[in-house]
């Protein structure tokens, strides 16, 4: 029994949109695709950089400021909320604008990755540095650690809750606890090491 067009009609049909979809989509990862790789290799080192130091970032726009790219960066904070970041990396992607000067991209990533182990290795231990913010001595504390990134995961501002600090038996800080005991003063890695294991990058 041969069809008739009008039952056809309709299968026809469905098929050209099914094949739209699928030009559509195509499309979408090829433009997708396109972008990823026009992104200067800077941009892209950039992010690598925030990825090690927010667990994820992402380029919203890569400029050329004065020589330098600029790479603005989307990233959750400690707080879990949205932040911005300019990130100024040379155009062959091998330093990046940091305090202080320019830095080597590929240390500052190695350096950074290291920090962000020993610190979590530290609050693995169960190690709470109790300090005080625009405190000399508990800025020095985190700075004898190496740690800068990452010090919101095991500090605590004793200047902000005076009470909590009381309450764990802080006299004075910097102090540090490991598990349940307090060691004051201004501790070296190899105390730290020796106490929890954890070998600092710094």
């Amino acid at each position: 029994m041969p069809i008739k067009m009008e039952h056809l009609k309709p299968i026809i049909q469905k098929r050209e949109i099914l094949y739209i979809i699928l030009i559509i989509a195509l499309s979408a990862v090829v433009v997708s695709g396109f972008a990823q790789a026009s992104r200067p290799q800077a941009a892209l080192e950039a992010k690598k950089l925030y990825d090690i130091r927010t667990g994820g970032a992402e380029i919203l726009k890569t400029e050329e400021v004065s020589g330098l790219y600029k790479v603005t960066l989307s990233f959750a904070d400690d707080q879990g909320r949205a932040a911005l970041q300019d990130v100024y990396v040379t155009k062959d992607a091998k330093y990046v604008l940091a305090t202080g000067g320019m830095a080597v991209l590929e240390d500052l990533k190695k350096n950074l990755a290291a920090e962000k182990i020993y610190t979590q290795c530290l609050a693995d231990a169960k190690v709470v540095i109790f300090g005080a913010g625009g405190d000399g001595n508990s800025l020095l504390q985190l700075q004898a650690l190496g740690i800068s990134s990452f010090s919101s995961k095991i500090f605590f501002d004793c200047s902000q809750n005076a009470e909590i600090c009381r309450h764990a038996g802080i006299a004075s800080v910097p102090a540090i606890r490991i598990g349940t005991e307090n060691h004051e003063g201004v501790q070296t890695p190899e105390f730290m090491e020796q106490q929890t294991g954890c070998r600092s990058g710094a």
